[in-house]
């Protein structure tokens, strides 16, 4: 759709040196943290040792996005050991 296309495009229209500091002020201004029953519930569903605590503080992930790519490298790691 037309909002995609226009997303799209502001992302592109941006200058290359400055998306680093744009995309962490975009950060810093959401300030988004997950929240603990969420933490809660995935504990629940993943019992026992998380291998990523001793990598990564969970704590700090920016968002929901990158809470899901710790969880997916959580449950292959234990799979794979």
């Amino acid at each position: 759709g037309w909002k995609a296309r226009l997303a799209e495009w502001t992302t592109c229209a941006r200058p290359v040196r400055l998306r680093p500091m744009i995309n962490a002020t975009r950060r810093s201004l959401q300030n988004m943290r997950i929240a603990p029953a969420v933490w809660q519930r995935y504990r629940a569903l993943l019992p026992g040792e998380w291998r990523m605590d001793s990598l990564l503080d969970l704590i700090q992930l920016a968002d929901e996005r990158a809470l899901g790519r710790a969880l997916a490298v959580e449950v292959v790691w234990r799979r794979l050991l």
